[in-house]
């Protein structure tokens, strides 16, 4: 009769075993547990906020606290805002704050914002700073962070894939292979190093993965007024 009995692995097999389990342990934390983005979101993600316009919040989008050397603001789209008279934006720990414009640019697709009078100061939020447009290479990894179909701080990654107009509109655009959805409109793009790079602005209708970003050097001459 022969024997059933199970092999008992030797010692090099059980050694190669542990030395292919500290690998994947290693894999992990550098490029899942210890990745940039995991940073990246952390420390910014409570400076990204839903807004809502309309009396009843009939249109939402996203917006975030940004800061361009005069004091933190609130910067979106100008199309999630547009024409309505009542402006909210609701943070990640829950508050509500009405807002106010400064300042709105239709050929961008920007509005800034002051919280209204009485409201919470914005120095409790962390704020974005401006990345370096100029130095995006194409196949650079980008994160979007924003409320979409009303997730609260949903995060998309991808990659920048260019810049240039889109359809007849003379608005530059950054080009990103990137899933975004209604309700992302208004929020920020970042670097890995967490600076903002973009601002959401549309995607290609039945693409999935092709949106259009406005670079953030469009704010520029918007802050010029919040001096």
């Amino acid at each position: 009769m022969s024997d059933n009995k199970p092999a008992i692995p030797t010692l090099h097999v059980l050694v190669h075993i542990i030395e292919i389990a500290l690998l994947a342990l290693v894999v992990w934390r550098l490029f899942y547990r210890d990745s940039p983005w995991e940073r990246v979101y952390n420390e910014h993600a409570t400076g990204v906020v839903e807004i809502s316009s309309g009396i009843m919040g009939e249109s939402s989008g996203t917006g975030f606290v940004f800061n361009a050397g005069s004091g933190p603001l609130i910067v979106t789209c100008r199309h999630v805002v547009a024409g309505s008279p009542v402006i909210k934006a609701r943070f990640s720990d829950g508050y509500d704050a009405y807002l106010e414009l400064i300042d709105s640019s239709e050929k961008d697709d920007i509005a800034v914002f002051r919280p209204a009078k009485n409201e919470r100061k914005l120095t409790n939020y962390p704020e974005f700073k401006e990345g370096d447009v100029q130095a995006l290479r194409i196949g650079e990894q980008v994160m979007a962070i924003g409320y979409p179909i009303n997730q609260t701080n949903h995060i998309s990654i991808g990659f920048f894939s260019g810049q240039g107009h889109a359809s007849r509109r003379d608005q530059t655009y950054l080009f990103l292979s990137m899933p975004v959805d209604p309700g992302n409109s208004g929020g920020p793009v970042l670097d890995k190093t967490g600076r903002v790079i973009g601002i959401v602005s549309a995607k290609i209708q039945d693409s999935a993965n092709i949106a259009f970003a406005v670079p953030i050097t469009s704010l520029g001459h918007l802050f010029l007024n919040t001096k």
